[in-house]
């Protein structure tokens, strides 16, 4: 129930990436739904896949004193 309502709280704030990573779920968008924004776009993206890794750009790092 926390997960649902924490869904429903924070919907569109971007986070639901971070809640997936954290409870190792997978992205499953074939559900039956038209998409009209992006056709054909059902996406199947099963947990921890590298394409749900989002890297920090080497220039940020370079640029970021703190971290060197």
């Amino acid at each position: 129930m926390i997960l649902l309502y924490r869904r429903i709280e924070l919907w569109g704030d971007g986070l639901a990436s971070f809640d997936m990573a954290r409870n190792g779920v997978g992205l499953n968008r074939r559900d039956g739904r038209e998409n009209l924004v992006q056709p054909g776009a059902d996406l199947v993206i099963p947990a921890l896949d590298p394409k749900m890794i989002f890297e920090i750009p080497q220039r940020e790092l370079d640029g970021n004193p703190d971290i060197n």
